[in-house]
């Protein structure tokens, strides 16, 4: 389903969001947020960070119905496998307070209103047969799922066969146009002639995937950035589709890797190939393996492929069964943890620093973005703006 953005936007700013003619967002919210979105008409997608109690009690006592519906983001097959998917955000949000028949409804008709499809969402006359025979109501036990009135899942087994072997074009499978890079690349030239220089730091936190704008003084020796002795880890964005030759470069502070290197083609929104690391040979390893197998996941230590997720379609999607994946990516996330990535979702903590529509700074392969602005920012603050 279609979710624009606008983060924290109130007031004013709410309203000229809402002239543009963007009617809805599935960003974090509380009470006030909520409220002023929805007396301005907008609709409200629900995702898991806004399910708190006071926000469930504001859903169940105010006449809201058809103007939120509960949305997943970003949930990776381990959780889908270990929790669920809507049905793990229903319960919930029922356990939190809210009825049945509203949970319901912001899982069925609400969105499919909102998408234009009218010919579900519903059991009525014209519509399509896809539903689901519940065993439990709060628990949201499934015993049957209906597809278009055949059945195809029976307590507990699957009623069809998924087809075999590649089911894309052959292009979708090559998507990572880059040549090998060295480790040249993550050496950063500096123009001052000072053994010192102030840079701009993405500073990721504990909590969710929002950024901050912080400063810190690194020293250049020989023209270059000495930041692999420093306490930030260094991230590259390289353009994989069209040979451009863009690279972004940006250094990352908070929930950092304390050795090795992460990289991945998924990467919001745009999908390019990140790596972000504590070495220049890691990072390059890294990407030369993702270059290599056109797409996925890879944490590199000394050297050496450590953990690894294949994405070959598009460098975006598995075609291996949702347990297997599941199990991979539950490694990727067991080791940023303890490379020192604590945050409650490693993989997409990493994967959003290249989001360039959430506060605060983030980066693509054109560059640092500030955000608010709308702006790309150079890496290295200039004496003039240091004094300003």
């Amino acid at each position: 389903m279609y979710a624009a953005t606008c983060p924290s936007l109130t007031g004013l700013d709410l309203a000229k969001y809402l002239y543009q003619g963007i009617d809805s967002d599935h960003c974090l919210q509380n009470v006030d947020t909520i409220h002023q979105r929805f007396a301005n008409g907008m609709f409200v997608e629900i995702q898991e960070k806004s399910i708190t109690r006071e926000i469930i009690d504001y859903l169940e006592n105010h006449e809201v119905d058809g103007l939120f519906s509960f949305v997943t983001d970003d949930v990776v097959p381990d959780k889908l496998v270990q929790k669920g998917h809507l049905d793990y955000l229903l319960r919930k949000a029922m356990s939190k307070g809210l009825s049945f028949k509203k949970a319901v409804y912001a899982a069925t008709l609400s969105p499919a209103g909102r998408i234009g499809f009218r010919d579900r969402g519903a059991i009525a006359p014209g519509k399509l047969a896809d539903f689901i025979i519940l065993e439990d109501e709060r628990e949201l036990t499934i015993s049957r799922v209906y597809k278009s009135g055949k059945p195809i899942y029976i307590n507990g087994k699957d009623t069809i066969t998924p087809p075999e072997g590649k089911r894309f074009p052959a292009n979708f499978y090559v998507t990572v146009n880059l040549d090998q890079v060295s480790p040249s690349l993550f050496s950063i030239p500096v123009s001052s002639s000072e053994n010192k220089v102030v840079c701009r730091i993405i500073a990721k936190n504990r909590k969710n995937t929002y950024t901050t704008e912080t400063i810190a003084e690194l020293p250049v020796l020989n023209g270059k950035l000495q930041w692999e002795n420093s306490s930030y880890n260094l991230a590259a964005v390289i353009d994989r589709y069209s040979k451009s030759g863009n690279i972004g470069f940006g250094l990352v502070g908070g929930q950092t890797l304390r050795k090795g290197a992460f990289a991945t083609t998924y990467a919001h929104d745009h999908h390019n190939l990140m790596v972000m690391g504590t070495n220049p040979q890691d990072m390059t390893a890294a990407a030369n393996h993702l270059i290599d197998i056109h797409g996925g996941m890879v944490i590199v230590i000394n050297g050496v492929v450590t953990v690894a997720v294949d994405l070959p379609v598009a460098g975006l999607l598995s075609e291996e069964p949702v347990e297997i994946i599941a199990e991979k990516l539950k490694k990727i996330t067991d080791c940023l943890r303890e490379l020192g990535v604590d945050h409650p979702n490693p993989i997409m903590s990493l994967c959003t620093i290249t989001l360039p529509v959430s506060p605060e700074i983030k980066i693509t392969d054109r560059g640092l973005v500030n955000v608010s602005a709308g702006e790309i920012v150079p890496l290295f603050i200039r004496r003039s703006e240091r004094q300003c």
